[in-house]
Formats: structure tokens, sequence, C-alpha cells
């Protein structure tokens, strides 16, 4: 099996650097095992990463596919489940702001 090995040089800056970006600009990353090879590439967004993953696994039959982002890893079955909970979310939440400004606007009307 091939292994690659890196070399961190993080200082205590870097770290907080790092905590800081992996909301916003931290790419996602794909990885997988083809033969005895493990592949990685990045993604921009959270659907880039997941069309990548199912096409890794799926078409390409690719093993131990995941995405991850920062320190969290996920299968493609857990980042499916998470990304439909995130718009669920979303959803809930903008019903409840559109909510509250029509309920603000029927008290202000006389």
């Amino acid at each position: 099996m091939l292994v690659r090995k890196f070399r961190l040089p993080f200082t205590k800056s870097d770290r907080t650097l790092a905590t800081n970006l992996i909301g916003e600009a931290m790419p996602f990353v794909v990885s997988g095992r083809v033969d005895d090879v493990m592949l990685t590439a990045t993604a921009e967004t959270a659907k880039e990463a997941f069309a990548k993953a199912v096409d890794w696994h799926v078409a390409k039959g690719f093993s131990a596919v995941s995405i991850s982002k920062g320190q969290k890893r996920f299968t493609i079955a857990e980042f499916s489940w998470a990304m439909a909970s995130q718009e669920i979310a979303g959803t809930v939440n903008l019903y409840r702001q559109q909510g509250r400004q029509s309920l603000r606007q029927s008290k202000s009307r006389p």
C-alpha cells in the first residue's frame, strides 16, 4: 500500500488561523481508495464534494470514500443526511422569520 507522509510545521498562530477558517474558507476534501492507493480531491462546495464522492464510489468503484471538512469526516450516507438536515433547518428558520414578520405587520395595522 502506498503511504505518503507529510510534515506539518504548525505553530500556535497557524492553528488559530486554521481554526478560524474551518467554517468558511477550508475546502471539502474527498478521499477514497482504489487498489492500494489513497486518492484525494478538493471541492469548494458541499454539492461538488458530494457529487465527486458519489462518482468515485458508484461509477468508478472506489472503496472507503469519505468527505472531510476540517476535522470532521463523513461517509457518503452521513454527509447526505447532514446536507438534508441543514437544508431542512434553513427552511424552518426561513418560515419562522416570515411568520414573525407577518405577525409584526398584522399588529401594526389598525
